[in-house]
């Protein structure tokens, strides 16, 4: 069992929980192999059968990682997926994320953080870590932009930064610490509107 089975997450567009059983679809493999998504998750487009696609889910069901789907609540749609592997001390986490273009438009943007700040919220106070690390392409402008505005830091001097180039991208490594994430986001203007977004 993952970590965060008992974790849920819902606004007015999507949901936030464990992958199941029965998302482990046709359409799943569709969507994991686009080729926007393997850059989102650092891979190589490839195509996945079921049985491929039901190791990589249960690869994530143990007691130090898990993995979450995104999903628009009035169709059911694949939007997005969150994966957490726990240090062997149990204080730090190494994650990945995913937004589908779909969720990054208008009004359901703005519902992304709503998400997020339960999902860290989560991580750093009920399971108590000390920081979290992302691992992004340099040519993921969507997902770099988020985190930096959301307060995460360049790892280290990461000095791949300098080497990135649009046809040569590299993989950037971003961290937050629990004390980060908490000036950041503890008094947030988007908590006062969680109520508005989320049933």
């Amino acid at each position: 069992m993952g970590f965060l089975d008992g974790f849920a997450a819902k606004t007015r567009s999507f949901e936030l929980r464990p992958m199941r059983k029965a998302d482990i679809t046709s359409a799943f493999g569709q969507w994991l192999s686009d080729p926007d998504v393997a850059q989102a998750l650092n891979t190589r487009p490839q195509v996945f059968d079921q049985a491929q696609l039901a190791r990589y889910v249960e690869n994530f069901n143990h007691s130090d990682r898990a993995i979450l789907g995104l999903f628009e609540r009035h169709t059911s749609s694949h939007m997005g997926l969150f994966t957490a592997v726990l240090s062997d001390n149990k204080r730090h986490v190494l994650i990945n994320m995913l937004i589908a273009k779909g969720a990054r438009h208008g009004s359901k943007l703005m519902e992304m953080p709503l998400i997020w700040l339960k999902v860290f919220d989560t991580l750093f106070y009920d399971q108590d870590l000390q920081s979290a690390i992302a691992s992004v392409r340099s040519d993921n402008r969507p997902m770099v932009t988020y985190l930096h505005w959301s307060g995460w830091q360049l790892a280290g001097n990461n000095p791949a930064t300098q080497l990135a180039t649009k046809d040569k991208p590299t993989i950037l490594r971003f961290r937050i610490t629990k004390d980060q994430y908490s000036k950041r986001w503890q008094n947030s203007p988007l908590r006062k509107v969680d109520a508005d977004h989320t049933l």
